[in-house]
């Protein structure tokens, strides 16, 4: 596939993580957060009232998208040759709202083996139906989209089937009153967060083209293993930071969440150095042509938004336990503000060197913002001196990694491998530096 067809496969995906949020209400999260809560005989039918409420909803706006969505269709896609790609996107976002509630009740009932399964699976059949109208059917950009649609519709149906099994179609509106108040100040949250966290690839398509769309989603593409690792920690870390907090008292709760998260902060950023380090190699691996190495510019700042957002997901959890879900809304739309404010103020000398500078900006300081609440409303330990030998550790990697001006490709990596080999050590040395010995104390 061409550069501009990765640009075309980019919007798709930044339109169907902006629009997700507004086919469920954000409900999903108001089983996570409520699913230790409820009773066993109040459990099954309050999870089946808030799925069932989610799908009609979805029905009825994806009804509404497909009558009143060619605009957007135009507007989104003025630079793509492709034309009604949108009512393959409303179909791919009802399929997806159909997953989501069911998504949650797998990982909140810590099935984690099954979780893995249908990933895996969804990954398989996604690849081979995009394999399939890639290479055989010579659809290029829509090829993609086409599998991805498919895949979607294939596993809808698979956990609609599951959530009907287990609990049956049931819709009681008082069973949704607290769910629905937790969940609704979420909304305006979770629609703000998925515009700030895809933004950027409407901002490039205006002002640089699909072209350098492309290229920067191929940069994203590999950096997106540290977003996929965070993924997959998250989803057992949410459910198990909720249980852990309610299970232990109110003083060793805090101090239970603060040992945890310091050691989800240390693996997360052992795993972004490992990527900075060895980007050349992994564009090699990747790309053995030479024809996309202008991604390696996109890869340090891009690595760096993922660590950062994997460190908010560690310890940005306090607004959520202390269910605060008023003030959620201020933390996306806080990193949204810098980060427009800083394309209108460089839109008329806005290179391409400045436009990375500015999402890793917006990014740090959504996530200080989310952090500050964090602690604010659930207050627990800072491991100052931790931290500060941490980002030190980080900070002496960098600079080595930049002494390191090795021409030799593979000479520049060993010397990398040093440098990482020590680093991990020194991370594992102070993640490990009394906080295991602490935690199975609080276990006891």
């Amino acid at each position: 596939m061409s550069v501009e067809e990765f640009g075309v496969i980019s919007i798709f995906q930044a339109i169907l993580i902006f629009l997700a949020p507004l086919l469920s209400l954000s409900l999903s999260d108001s089983v996570a957060r409520f699913y230790n809560d409820w009773l066993e005989n109040e459990r099954g039918r309050s999870i089946s009232s808030i799925w069932s409420l989610s799908i009609i909803i979805g029905f009825v706006l994806c009804i509404l998208l497909s009558l009143f969505g060619h605009r957007v269709d135009l507007f989104f896609f003025e630079n793509v040759k492709f034309k009604n790609l949108w009512l393959v996107i409303v179909g791919t976002l009802f399929f997806n709202n159909l997953s989501l509630i069911p998504t949650v009740v797998i990982k909140a009932e810590q099935r984690i083996r099954l979780f893995n399964t249908l990933t895996f699976l969804s990954f398989v059949v996604s690849t081979t139906f995009s394999f399939v109208c890639i290479i055989i059917f010579k659809q290029g950009a829509l090829g993609y989209i086409y599998g991805t649609c498919i895949t979607s519709g294939i596993f809808g149906i698979y956990y609609a089937h599951f959530i009907y099994k287990k609990y049956g179609f049931y819709l009681d509106f008082s069973l949704i009153r607290k769910p629905f108040k937790y969940s609704l100040p979420l909304l305006p949250s979770a629609i703000i967060d998925n515009f700030f966290n895809s933004a950027d690839r409407f901002i490039l398509n205006r002002f640089f083209g699909l072209s350098t769309v492309g290229l920067y989603d191929l940069a994203n593409r590999l950096s997106s293993s540290i977003g996929s690792v965070n993924q997959a920690l998250k989803s057992v870390w949410v459910p198990l930071i909720f249980a852990e907090t309610s299970s232990h008292s109110s003083k060793q709760g805090p101090e239970v969440y603060s040992r945890l998260s310091f050691l989800y902060v240390c693996f997360m950023i052992f795993i972004g150095m490992g990527f900075y380090l060895f980007s050349d190699l992994l564009v090699l691996i990747f790309d053995d042509t030479g024809k996309f190495q202008a991604v390696l510019q996109y890869l340090p700042f891009l690595i760096i938004i993922y660590v950062i957002q994997s460190i908010s997901t560690a310890l940005g959890r306090g607004i959520d336990i202390a269910k605060r879900t008023n003030f959620s809304a201020i933390v996306p739309l806080a990193g949204l503000i810098v980060f427009l404010g800083l394309v209108f103020f460089f839109k008329t000398h806005l290179t391409f060197s400045v436009f990375l500078i500015i999402p890793v900006g917006a990014n740090l300081f959504r996530s200080l913002i989310q952090i500050y609440f964090s602690y604010a409303f659930y207050p627990r330990p800072v491991y100052y001196i931790k931290y500060l030998l941490l980002f030190s550790a980080i900070a002496l990697a960098v600079i080595f990694t930049s002494l390191n001006k090795e021409d030799t490709l593979w000479i520049r990596m060993f010397l990398n491998f040093f440098i990482y080999l020590s680093f991990t050590t020194s991370v594992v040395a102070i993640a490990c530096d009394g906080q295991l010995t602490k935690l199975k104390q609080l276990y006891k």
